[in-house]
């Protein structure tokens, strides 16, 4: 065990890099250093002194957009419980080389402020930033016995004919709801989704084109029975509406590790999605929620409903527009 030194700078280390390395080493939660830090002056003095910026890249969450005010600490202490970041999305999913964009200062600072969908909740406490990456990394297999077609969807293929080889498999809907069945961790929360309505692997199918940063909404919104008043509603507030495969990828990694959607779904509440597909007689919006434990999340199409809670979830893109940070994280 290591000698406390109240006198060091690195409060109880020797030095600033062991200090670094009982946190990324997982010696030392990063909730415990900030709880030290409270009550500590040693250790408040020292923390200003940890590579947060390393932090940032390790765990795979966006750094801020420099600005007036920046503090790599504060920002990484506000973000790192509120991100679905990278490093989370690698353990699931599988590898990406993409860089993650820096988050807008202007995004950044809405967790400080009041959410105009529930008066009296400050935005840190209703919204999360979602990091979705384009594309993962996957070696097909035994135990992941698949092929890219030429559109770029994963087919599976017969044990006589799988070739090992690396695969880079585009975030689409589709692809998404089979790495679910297949994730690198959090098998014991499977299954993510009970139900996944076939045809909405090809209308609302469109290829992600570069990585993502979505600030979205934990909860839906409710504002009227019609999806045009709720759609307004948003729009009005600054938001758009969630799309199906941003708000499943939420839900995916919900589910996956152990923070279930029932914070914004019960079995008869369901989120609309910008998604909307013409069933010949009528035009549906694409839905998904009435998440139940060990069943999973049902995408459906709305008009599959007689009598369910119908609301939306608002988002909005959190990239810092023109401003790309080199923040590919390290592997753990």
């Amino acid at each position: 065990m290591l000698p406390i030194n109240l006198a060091s700078q690195s409060g109880p280390f020797p030095n600033i890099d062991i200090f670094n390395y009982a946190v990324l080493s997982g010696h030392t939660t990063y909730g415990e250093i900030f709880l030290c830090a409270r009550v500590s002056k040693s250790w408040e003095a020292s923390i200003r002194c940890l590579n947060w910026k390393q932090f940032s890249k390790y765990e795979g969450i966006p750094q801020v957009e420099e600005g007036p005010g920046s503090d790599e600490k504060q920002e990484f202490r506000i973000l790192y419980p509120r991100t679905f970041g990278g490093r989370i999305c690698k353990e699931l999913f599988g590898n990406f080389e993409e860089e993650i964009p820096c988050v807008s200062r202007a995004c950044f600072l809405k967790f400080f402020k009041e959410d105009p969908f529930e008066p009296k909740k400050m935005m840190m406490d209703t919204f999360k930033l979602v990091v979705i990456p384009a594309f993962f990394e996957r070696a097909s297999g035994e135990e992941f016995p698949y092929k890219l077609d030429s559109k770029g969807d994963l087919q599976q293929v017969k044990p006589c004919e799988l070739k090992e080889q690396k695969l880079q498999i585009p975030t689409g809907i589709r692809n998404l709801e089979i790495l679910c069945k297949h994730p690198r961790s959090g098998k014991d929360n499977m299954p993510v989704f009970r139900d996944f309505v076939d045809d909405s692997f090809e209308l609302c199918y469109i290829p992600p084109k570069k990585i993502s940063l979505c600030f979205m909404r934990m909860c839906i919104v409710q504002d009227g029975d019609a999806y045009v008043d709720q759609q307004a509603l948003v729009e009005s507030k600054g938001f758009v509406v969630s799309s199906l495969r941003d708000k499943a990828f939420y839900d995916a990694i919900s589910v996956l590790t152990s923070q279930t959607p029932s914070n914004a779904y019960n079995p008869w509440e369901y989120a609309r999605t910008s998604d909307s597909v013409d069933l010949g007689h009528s035009n549906s919006q694409m839905v998904i929620g009435g998440y139940i434990p060990k069943e999973g999340v049902e995408v459906s199409f709305e008009n599959a409903f007689d009598d369910d809670n119908f609301g939306v979830i608002p988002v909005v893109s959190a990239e810092a527009p023109g401003v790309s940070e080199s923040n590919v994280m390290s592997e753990p």
